[in-house]
């Protein structure tokens, strides 16, 4: 691995929003955000190759950073505002997109 920090992503999205759900299909995970702003935004991450997790759905966050893995693969960090809370989401993937829902 890596590790080589390469942004943070969707500030204005994430920075104090909550973890609605999480959802996974092959090679697939979406995560849903509820935004300080009232809006859902849904991160779409594809070519998954690892997703760690504890407990992410209602987890307020601070921040999503990515870095850079070898392969291609780039490491997605939900960090958890609350640092006493054991809840944490990380993926490891080729790459992400996010767009504003109405699904929730």
């Amino acid at each position: 691995m890596n590790d080589a920090f390469v942004q943070y992503l969707n500030n204005d999205d994430v920075h104090d929003g909550v973890i609605r759900r999480v959802s996974e299909e092959p090679d697939r995970l979406r995560v849903f955000v509820d935004t300080a702003d009232g809006r859902v935004v849904v991160f779409e991450f594809n070519s998954v190759r690892h997703v760690k997790q504890n407990r992410p759905e209602g987890m307020l966050l601070y921040s999503l950073t990515e870095l850079r893995e070898s392969g291609g693969l780039r490491r997605f960090i939900f960090t958890n505002w609350e640092e006493d809370d054991e809840a944490f989401l990380e993926v490891t993937a080729m790459g992400v997109a996010s767009r504003e829902t109405t699904e929730r």
